[in-house]
């Protein structure tokens, strides 16, 4: 947005405010924001798979961007295994985008920051194909790491020669919800994912697991699961852990199941309860755009009390993470609501704020008046 000098619209998706899980985006949703943009929409970034594995409906999504003369680009960083396996959502390279991003090191099993970048087959390909070519050249190393392109075609390698492999993880990853669900205390959120309008499947690899019945909060629970018992979950809000299965692998969830219960049994004798005490503040409305991202990134700055903030545009982009995206662009005014959320991440246990100036997000960086 930044490089480009672009001036943004947002489409918001449905957020469950309870367990802090945002999933996607309808395409009314998508073409009503088209329609109040105040200038030409030439293009849309959406990003599916969610962090807790909603699948968007990238086709009727494609269509709705097309009609308004828009590119639709993907991010599909945590989708990089769909389409290599029936029984998994289709590629969205396969679903009409015009550009898709896949970080296959994610879960396809390359090295860490490796990634794909996709030219879908459409109707925009001949035009964006030079373009992507002169952007990759501007800002691509030409000391290129081979052991990352290796990498790359070897989790390509796998992926197309794995499909028992994949078969016996997903009969595996059925009999695990199958386990979490008969504990009548731990409860899948992925299997409520298909009541929602923005979702239209969901990824099996990812287990969002609801464990408030261990009395503690997902912050809590997450660090002392690895800190006590060796087990990694993916990430966790106040009240949900998010377990990832690796593709080929069949893991013994009862060890995670044993985990939680020792958990929960400890709590309830100590009466040490916490619960989802860290429930942050409600998820704070964007703030007016007061000039472009590139003119306020470029612009003089100074930096200002959190109190002094209010009110004044951000040079920063502030992005509570998980999940990472930003809250705060630059060129956008600053509100109070912002402040209070920000600063309710940065003080939860596993939270913080990506692009702040200090931890606390007790001062921020804003255009000079």
């Amino acid at each position: 947005i930044v490089l480009a000098g672009l001036n943004p619209g947002f489409v918001c998706p449905n957020v469950d405010e309870v367990n802090g899980i945002a999933h996607g985006v309808t395409p009314d949703a998508l073409r009503r924001a088209i329609r109040s943009h105040p200038e030409p929409v030439t293009a849309v970034y959406l990003v599916t798979p969610s962090y807790f594995g909603a699948v968007a409906d990238v086709e009727a999504l494609a269509e709705v961007a097309h009609e308004a003369g828009a590119a639709l680009i993907i991010d599909a960083a945590w989708g990089a295994h769909f389409g290599f396996h029936p029984d998994l959502p289709a590629s969205p390279v396969t679903q009409g985008a015009d550009i898709v991003i896949m970080s296959t090191h994610k879960l396809a099993g390359s090295l860490t920051q490796s990634a794909l970048l996709h030219l879908g087959d459409t109707e925009f390909a001949d035009r964006l194909e030079p373009a992507l070519a002169r952007a990759f050249m501007m800002t691509a190393s030409t000391s290129e790491n081979a052991h990352l392109l290796a990498s790359i075609d070897l989790a390509r390698r796998e992926l197309m020669t794995s499909t028992e492999a994949i078969t016996d993880s997903l009969e595996n990853i059925r009999q695990i919800r199958a386990q979490i669900e008969a504990t009548d205390r731990y409860h899948l959120l992925s299997g409520e994912f298909l009541g929602h309008a923005d979702v239209v499947d969901i990824d099996p690899f990812r287990l969002p697991i609801d464990i408030t019945a261990t009395g503690l909060d997902g912050h809590t629970v997450r660090k002392r699961l690895a800190e006590e018992f060796d087990i990694f979950p993916e990430m966790s809000t106040a009240t949900t852990l998010v377990a990832l299965i690796g593709i080929g692998k069949s893991p013994d969830i009862g060890r995670l199941i044993d985990a939680l219960e020792t958990l929960r049994l400890e709590t309830a004798a100590s009466a040490s309860a916490t619960g989802p005490v860290l429930a942050l503040p409600p998820l704070p409305t964007a703030g007016r755009l007061a000039m472009t991202p590139r003119e306020a990134y470029f612009a003089d700055s100074e930096l200002v009390t959190a109190t002094e903030a209010v009110g004044r545009v951000s040079v920063s982009s502030l992005a509570a993470y998980p999940p990472g995206i930003p809250n705060v662009l630059p060129g956008e005014e600053i509100t109070a609501d912002t402040v209070d959320f920000l600063q309710a991440v940065a003080a939860s246990p596993s939270g913080h704020v990506r692009g702040a100036v200090d931890p606390g997000l007790e001062t921020y960086r804003v255009v000079r008046n």
